[in-house]
């Protein structure tokens, strides 16, 4: 009975967390592309503070090392609890050469 009525829970538990939408930190700023990784083809976004972004797809026209860009996008806070990276992975909304 006890297994029964915890499976019960668990189900229920998880039934509300799927029609939840993730954490998200929406992101308005203005930087640099720089190749990070020739060998893997990545780039990331240096802003003037120094923050890093990494973007998760990133159109060709913007894939030029030293571009200077404006953008939109957003960070998934809920996936970044004990993560370590170079810079926070972001997924662009907007992007246009400044």
């Amino acid at each position: 009975m006890k297994a029964m009525v915890s499976i019960m829970l668990l189900s229920i538990g998880l039934a509300s967390l799927h029609g939840q939408k993730p954490h998200g930190l929406v992101v308005k700023d203005s930087g640099k592309i720089c190749l990070a990784d020739p060998v893997n083809e990545t780039y990331m976004i240096r802003t003037r503070n120094n923050r890093i972004y990494l973007p998760l797809t990133l159109d060709k026209k913007f894939r030029q090392n030293g571009l200077k860009v404006t953008f939109e996008g957003t960070i998934d806070t809920a996936s970044l609890k004990n993560v370590r990276l170079a810079g926070f992975p972001i997924t662009i909304e907007k992007m246009k050469k400044q």
